[in-house]
């Protein structure tokens, strides 16, 4: 096991950089957008659909706008659907976790990962599931107009009465 006990320097961080940007390029040149779906009873179609969203998720990305999920100790939901994206062009099922991390925060984009990915695998109860929360998530409900009921004026009291009732509290203030 490798233990860093110096802090990294920049020239540290621009290499790394450099190998996610090659990594992420030799990712897209090993992967087209006519790759078989998963084998199972899947949708072919759905899976060719993922990866197109998964391709175009990367092409929109820049390792600036990733500054935030490589620096922190908690990732930034759209971080975790970008690795999510590069670990589905691997054909790595880890994919779905970094999905489920980034769709739990709030973000409406990996839950439609999500939904594409259990459509393609033929996991329809899922898929509706997910189909459910990117909705759900894009537009969030409001919340209710009306005012809460007026408390009563007492414990005891079975209904509201004027401050100045005899009758609350049986008379006590």
């Amino acid at each position: 096991m490798f233990l860093v006990t110096e802090p990294y320097t920049q020239d540290n961080i621009d290499a790394a950089e450099q190998r996610l940007t090659a990594r992420m390029n030799a990712a897209a040149d090993h992967t087209t957008a006519t790759d078989p779906a998963p084998p199972g009873r899947g949708d072919p179609d759905t899976a060719r659909s993922l990866r197109t969203l998964c391709e175009t998720v990367l092409a929109r990305t820049t390792l600036d706008s990733l500054s935030s999920f490589l620096a922190s100790n908690l990732p930034e939901p759209r971080g975790a659907r970008v690795l999510g994206c590069i670990l589905q062009l691997r054909h790595c099922e880890a994919a779905r976790f970094w999905w489920q991390y980034a769709a739990g925060a709030g973000d409406a984009a990996s839950a439609y990962c999500l939904y594409l990915h259990h459509r393609a695998l033929g996991e329809d109860a899922a898929a509706r599931w997910w189909h459910t929360q990117t909705s759900r998530i894009q537009s969030p409900q409001p919340p209710p107009v009306s005012a809460p009921p007026a408390p009563p004026c007492g414990p005891r009291s079975t209904s509201a009465c004027p401050p100045s009732s005899p009758s609350c509290w049986n008379g006590r203030r």
